[in-house]
């Protein structure tokens, strides 16, 4: 049996950005499912002027190969992505790495989600290069853990 297409991306990145990402949730979200070079996520952050105030923008971007990859790995990819932003300081500033993105995620209790979202970039992109931690080291690191 396959996997039932995900139906609503933002409903989704709403609820992890509001359980895991609370520092998130006053940002306005944008999501779509879209082709992503080289990757199964992408996500910008903007800072736009209005009212004498930044206010945040997050847009999302989660690659077709997704789309019946199941609710537990598109919640890993989102939450990668959002992690890349905690403790940005907004443009000029570097983002973190994917390594501390994924100790992010990980300390927020999404490892098991996080795991399904790096097989299928494993599966189905093997050309990429991992620069965040392996689906094994994850497994190990569950493994570990419990």
């Amino acid at each position: 049996m396959q996997p039932q297409e995900i139906a609503d991306l933002e409903e989704i990145a709403r609820c992890v950005i509001s359980q895991y990402f609370p520092e998130f949730s006053s940002c306005y979200l944008t999501s779509e499912f879209r082709h992503v070079e080289g990757s199964i996520a992408e996500v910008q952050h903007t800072y736009p002027f209005k009212d004498n105030q930044y206010k945040g923008e997050i847009l999302l971007g989660i690659d077709d190969s997704m789309r019946r990859s199941g609710l537990k790995a598109i919640t890993g990819a989102i939450a990668h992505e959002i992690a890349h932003r905690v403790g940005w300081e907004g443009p000029g500033h570097p983002l973190i790495s994917c390594r501390e993105a994924d100790q992010i995620v990980i300390e927020r209790g999404l490892c098991a989600h996080l795991t399904e979202a790096k097989k299928n970039l494993e599966e189905s992109r093997p050309q990429s290069i991992i620069n965040g931690y392996s689906s094994k080291e994850l497994e190990d690191i569950m493994t570990h853990s419990s």
